[in-house]
């Protein structure tokens, strides 16, 4: 068995537990816990983090993105049940970035980004460094440090969550949600053209499987026929029912609702489009205390374009909610969203209204750009990028991207249910450009050598199975190849039981049984155990 990649399968026997209650719909509940003396707190009000303008300053959205980029565990602070522009915590900081000041009660508001004591390791660092490539010093990010604990009521564990945003591009108005995006900072790895970056790419829906996105966005959009709106929302809705987020603006948002139903029966009602005309002021916000929501003061839902605001027609679906919406005698909707999965995180689907928010001086128009932003921020299904669209309930695909590499895969789990059997079988496999197993004279790569008993000697894989909430289930090391006289070739992957292998979290007897690429080589093809090296122009696993 000639294969160019290393591969781990295991089946378990359990089900993942879903919670049918979800952080991302209304009357989320409280996850409190505490946040240690010591912690970092990316502030995220218009009174704690004001850049050079006087107005909020989005960059630190580009700071979040940067340490998840650079796999540092943030956690996102919301209080749930809290009013708009509530405290969502308040504790005794000191402001430690870009400049010290004097210690004092600090209240949180706009869903803070918090950074445990116990994982400040190499962050302070990180922090310097993005703030550094900020020429001007009144817009650097500013980070707090608390001096006592506190409890905080944590939405999202945001570790190991890196995100991906495919700009659909179907009308022609990708460079609206770029433009928020360069506003954030967020051009890690952008290329020349600036149509692709660590972390997003220009594209179309049809690019959505296989793209390993976390998010999807699509900005003003009018559908040529209602055969091209039906292939954009066929994507879409895979994509949705795979875990992955989408926002829809303008005219995509009646363009995908019209086609799609994902929000109403009846779709967009036409007799009411566009009519509420009242100030921002007389806005309301019935779920402040979603993700969607964090920001501090007004949106302003009559700005301008095709679709500004609106309400629907027939019932509502899919867990549908509003965000922004207006008051007295127009309730008319500027922002909603409805969620895809019964439980667990992301098949979020958004909807805001205005062609553009082009301002970021004037703070109901900068507050749009917030709401992208927030969507972007908001976790996929466990937190990683959407490769294939496929069902999460009895099979799918996820991918994990390379930090260094934008757009290139590293490694894909691709995992099955057995109704019968009430197991998962789970595969893992390693691109050989992230990782070459070849030894012997035929060793590619390794300038030092490589041999079979470096193989032997050290080689596993480790992984984490979480729920649908992110708590952590089972925690394990898989053996690559250990020697044994259990099987004639005299080597065999030993599992979570021996070797290289092992249990950190969890129980051993759930896992059924397992296999390596290198184990079936060496057992399952007679006449292909090379203990010396490999074919020459092979790769073996």
């Amino acid at each position: 068995m000639r294969q160019f990649q290393r591969v781990f399968m295991f089946i378990l026997a359990f089900m993942i537990d879903n919670y049918a209650i979800s952080q991302d719909l209304p009357n989320p509940p409280a996850n409190n816990v505490t946040l240690s003396s010591g912690s970092y707190v990316i502030a995220m009000d218009n009174n704690n983090q004001l850049g050079s303008t006087g107005y909020f300053n989005l960059r630190a959205y580009g700071l979040v993105v940067y340490l998840l980029n650079n796999n540092v565990p943030v956690k996102w602070a919301i209080l749930s049940g809290k009013v708009k522009d509530g405290v969502d915590f308040s504790v005794n900081a000191t402001r430690i970035k870009p400049s010290v000041s004097t210690a004092g009660n600090v209240d949180f508001r706009a869903g803070p980004f918090v950074i445990q004591s116990a994982n400040l390791s190499g962050v302070a660092a990180l922090i310097d460094a993005y703030n550094n490539t900020i020429s001007n010093a009144n817009d650097r990010v500013k980070v707090y440090q608390t001096n006592a604990p506190v409890t905080i009521s944590q939405r999202y564990d945001l570790t190991g969550f890196k995100p991906k945003a495919i700009l659909l591009n179907n009308g022609g108005n990708f460079k609206i949600h770029r433009q928020y995006l360069l506003n954030a900072g967020i051009t890690f790895g952008m290329n020349g053209t600036q149509t692709q970056s660590t972390n997003w790419s220009l594209g179309v829906a049809e690019d959505l499987p296989g793209g390993c996105y976390t998010f999807a966005s699509e900005a003003h959009w009018k559908a040529r026929s209602s055969a091209e709106a039906t292939s954009v929302v066929t994507n879409i809705r895979s994509f949705l029912n795979a875990g992955g987020n989408v926002l829809a603006e303008c005219a995509a948002v009646r363009t995908y609702e019209n086609a799609g139903h994902f929000h109403s029966t009846g779709g967009i009602n036409v007799n009411t489009e566009n009519d509420y005309s009242g100030s921002s002021s007389w806005v309301v916000y019935p779920n402040a205390d979603l993700s969607y929501s964090q920001f501090c003061g007004a949106i302003n839902i009559n700005k301008g374009g095709s679709l500004k605001n609106w309400t629907y027609s027939g019932s509502i679906l899919n867990n549908e909610h509003d965000h922004a919406e207006g008051s007295g005698s127009n309730n008319n909707i500027g922002a909603s969203a409805a969620k895809f999965r019964s439980s667990g995180s992301g098949g979020m689907l958004y909807y805001l209204g205005n062609h553009n928010f082009d301002q970021t001086t004037q703070l109901d128009v900068l507050n749009g750009i917030r709401m992208y932003l927030n969507a972007f921020l908001t976790p996929s299904a466990n937190n990683v990028s959407i490769c294939t669209p496929l069902p999460v309930g009895n099979g799918g695909e996820q991918c994990f991207l390379s930090p260094t590499k934008p757009g290139t895969v590293n490694a894909k789990i691709i995992w099955s249910y057995s109704a019968t059997s009430q197991t998962y079988t789970l595969r893992t496999t390693l691109a050989k450009t992230f990782v070459d197993n070849t030894y012997g004279a035929n060793a590619i790569g390794w300038s030092a050598g490589h041999s079979f008993s470096d193989l032997v000697g050290s080689d596993n894989i480790q992984l984490a199975l979480f729920d649908g909430t992110g708590i952590k289930k089972m925690e394990f090391k898989l053996d690559y190849i250990s020697a044994t006289g259990t099987v004639p070739s005299g080597y065999k992957s030993l599992g979570v039981s021996g070797g290289d292998g092992g249990i950190l979290v969890g129980n051993a007897s759930d896992i059924v049984s397992v296999k390596t690429s290198l184990d079936a080589n060496f057992n399952d093809n007679s006449g292909y155990v090379l203990m010396k090296e490999t074919s020459a122009g092979f790769g073996l696993d």
